[in-house]
């Protein structure tokens, strides 16, 4: 629809690797200001209504975190994507993850003008639990984990 197409911000990939993203988005995106770079992402993820994302690496990460996210990609390209296979398969069946963007783009149609119920709803927070303890902990040990695994390297050298 015309009020999704309006309101959607697209930040490509940064390296092109022969996809030549940007240019295809600027194709589709006539206003280029839908178009934004890595130093715009954080204001943008903190004001989006949706994030989708077409690969499952940090970006998706930290989309999870800051509210409704879609992943939407191919697994054949991911190699990651099959050692967490039993994760992934939680994340598409509380539809945060896709691998058929019409299905994708029909789910994100059903839940447009109120993403929270589906957002908060009880499987999508099951699965984001199960996303974010396996996945992507964040708890608040995290940096001194971090700073225990650098000092441990640190005395090796």
């Amino acid at each position: 629809p015309k009020e999704i197409r309006i309101n959607t911000i697209v930040k490509p990939f940064p390296l092109q690797n022969g996809w030549n993203s940007e240019a295809r988005y600027k194709k589709i995106f006539k206003n280029n200001e839908q178009i934004i770079g890595n130093h715009q992402l954080n204001k943008h993820h903190k004001n989006s209504k949706i994030v989708l994302c077409t690969y499952p690496k940090t970006v998706f990460y930290q989309s999870m975190y800051s509210g409704p996210t879609i992943l939407l990609y191919n697994q054949k390209f991911h190699r990651e994507v099959r050692e967490i296979q039993k994760i992934m398969d939680i994340l598409k069946d509380a539809k945060i993850a896709f691998e058929n963007p019409l299905e994708a783009a029909k789910h994100i149609n059903k839940v447009w003008l109120n993403t929270n119920d589906w957002w908060e709803s009880n499987k999508v927070k099951k699965a984001k639990k199960v996303f974010y303890s396996n996945i992507a902990s964040c708890d608040k040990k995290s940096l001194y984990q971090w700073k225990n695994f650098l000092q441990k390297i640190d005395a090796s050298f």
